[in-house]
């Protein structure tokens, strides 16, 4: 057999093969034998990568009760209590506060993205959106990057909902009231696996 490193780099596909060796079932009389393996077949046992982003926009008009009426801005896999979900980054845009027309929407604190809003001791983790940032918005070009606020042990991380902590919906006025753009990644973990 040549030597390995004699043999120049190539980039696999799903349908190259690579020499291996089958190992036949416990407690049987069959011997291991050397075979072939796609790339493809190897790839498939190995557990997929659920990185999902989404982009989640919502409405002035919606926000106008998120007080009182929190949003799912992700809904857990069905049927698999598993399987959590990891919220890994959070990324605002928001449309100009006040807008060019004087429409505008007043919040009384910070939203907040969070698996839960009345778990008997409040959420395990959240992710903030400023209050001062939400209010004043003067360029389109500005994002806003939450950062995790984490500490407690989790028995809700299921579905996961943007709200917030006042109890007071925010003040709007105008026709045209500023909305925002969620940019979401997370990943779907089996607890299982």
């Amino acid at each position: 057999m040549a030597i390995a490193q004699a043999y120049p780099l190539g980039t696999p596909k799903t349908n190259d093969l690579i020499v291996g060796t089958s190992i036949p079932a416990a407690n049987t009389n069959e011997n291991p034998k050397t075979v072939n393996f796609s790339v493809g077949d190897i790839v498939g046992l190995a557990p997929s990568s659920s990185i999902i982003s989404s982009k989640v926009a919502i409405t002035g008009e919606r926000l106008s009760t998120i007080s009182t009426n929190a949003l799912k801005i992700i809904e857990a896999p069905v049927g698999s209590p598993n399987e959590i979900i990891e919220l890994i980054s959070v990324t605002v845009k928001s449309d100009l506060n006040p807008a060019t027309d004087g429409s505008s929407i007043n919040y009384f604190s910070d939203l907040i993205i969070t698996p839960a809003f009345a778990p008997p001791l409040g959420p395990s983790w959240q992710y903030s959106i400023s209050q001062n940032w939400l209010d004043s918005v003067t360029s389109n070009f500005t994002a806003y990057r939450s950062t995790l606020q984490a500490g407690t042990t989790s028995t809700e991380d299921r579905d996961i909902y943007l709200g917030d902590t006042s109890g007071v919906d925010p003040t709007v006025s105008g026709d045209n009231i500023p909305g925002i753009t969620l940019y979401l990644t997370y990943r779907i973990i089996n607890t299982e696996a």
